[in-house]
């Protein structure tokens, strides 16, 4: 896997095949943050949006195995934290990606000038913790229902 900044024609690479878990996220995200009544695809558009904000921003990097996207990282410093967004197709949360995942989060904590990143999970899945964990983070706090992780300096 390599990593590049993100273009335009990554976004509809990685959205159209995102996986179930992240769409579900986002809609969680989107209905407890801003509209209770919020639909499948207003937390898609609103979710795409960000994403395609922050790639016109130079703030978000491609994942790409074998030349296709594969994965975004988008990031937006607030406070002296950066805090991150992730959009992937399901097959991102094998335990190789995982592993590239977590030397990607430390050089890109590097490259913003070792600031902790910060990372919400809207998902109540059993398993997030342990996947923030083998990335290096540690567990934050809860707000709402979202959990948050971060990542220290190094």
């Amino acid at each position: 896997m390599i990593v590049r900044r993100s273009a335009m024609v990554d976004l509809p690479r990685v959205f159209d095949v995102l996986a179930p878990r992240l769409s579900d996220e986002y809609l969680t995200a989107e209905r407890y943050q801003r509209y209770a009544q919020a639909t499948f695809e207003d937390a898609f558009r609103k979710a795409k949006n960000g994403f395609r904000k922050a790639i016109r921003e130079n703030r978000a990097d491609t994942l790409l195995q074998n030349d296709a996207p594969l994965a975004i990282v988008r990031w937006q410093i607030q406070h002296g934290e950066a805090h991150t967004g992730f959009a992937s197709p399901e097959i991102f949360f094998a335990a190789r990606h995982v592993r590239f995942m977590a030397a990607y989060v430390r050089g890109l904590q590097k490259r913003l000038g070792n600031v902790p990143l910060v990372a919400s999970n809207w998902s109540g899945r059993a398993d997030v913790q342990r996947w923030f964990e083998v990335l290096g983070y540690e567990f934050a706090m809860e707000l709402g229902p979202a959990k948050v992780f971060l990542l220290r300096p190094l």
